[in-house]
């Protein structure tokens, strides 16, 4: 089951259009046939030729930091990630939020509510994890040129923020970011707490004020 939360101001990136896409909470089988459908195709082949790319190198040249960059150059370190297993097993504290026009799916996130701050860390201090957040392969600059709209990521971020807020935990959000995310999230204002296991990844955290700022800015 789905249900529209609200409608937000986008920008299209090809000629400056103000739009309205629907922020809704949960998968419909339209959403999810459409990420099947539309996304994997497009992230799948992005990952492809980053894989051929990384192959035609010489062996001396390859590198697991060359391997990220080659994923970075042709926009798919997300191409792994299984949408509809991740919505199969939804947990009672997970949440999919879907940035939508129609049934076509502009930008997603998966929630998890049950996760504590690895800031505040004197008592038990909740926060929104995302778990995973994605925009749509046609909304990035890397396979599509220009791409369809722009700012989605920091929209779907703000969002997380404004789950944050409504669920009392003031702002505080988390996450592991992907390699080739890390920059966006030290620009949005997260603390870098470094590499963590088992994920291998680093992850950040809004603080409060460090939330409120980005919701400012």
């Amino acid at each position: 089951m789905s249900g529209l939360l609200a409608r937000l101001d986008v920008v299209r990136h090809d000629n400056g259009e103000r739009c309205r896409l629907d922020l809704v909470d949960g998968f419909s089988p339209e959403h999810l046939e459409c990420v099947e459908r539309e996304w994997k195709p497009l992230l799948v082949g992005a990952r492809d030729r980053s894989t051929i790319a990384f192959a035609s190198l010489p062996e001396t040249k390859r590198s697991e930091d060359v391997w990220q960059e080659k994923q970075r150059i042709y926009g798919a370190p997300d191409a792994h990630w299984d949408w509809a297993e991740k919505w199969r097993h939804m947990g009672s504290m997970h949440r999919m939020l879907i940035l939508a026009d129609g049934d076509i799916v502009e930008a997603l996130m998966r929630l998890d509510l049950s996760k504590p701050s690895r800031l505040d860390t004197a008592s038990y201090t909740p926060i929104v994890y995302i778990e995973n957040l994605a925009i749509g392969p046609w909304n990035r600059f890397q396979l599509q040129s220009p791409p369809r709209y722009k700012g989605l990521g920091r929209l779907m971020l703000g969002v997380a923020i404004a789950v944050s807020t409504s669920e009392r935990m003031n702002g505080r959000c988390g996450l592991h970011s992907l390699i080739q995310s890390e920059g966006f999230y030290h620009r949005a204002g997260m603390q870098d707490l470094g590499v963590s296991p088992p994920e291998r990844l680093t992850y950040f955290e809004f603080s409060p004020d460090g939330a409120k700022r980005f919701m400012e800015s």
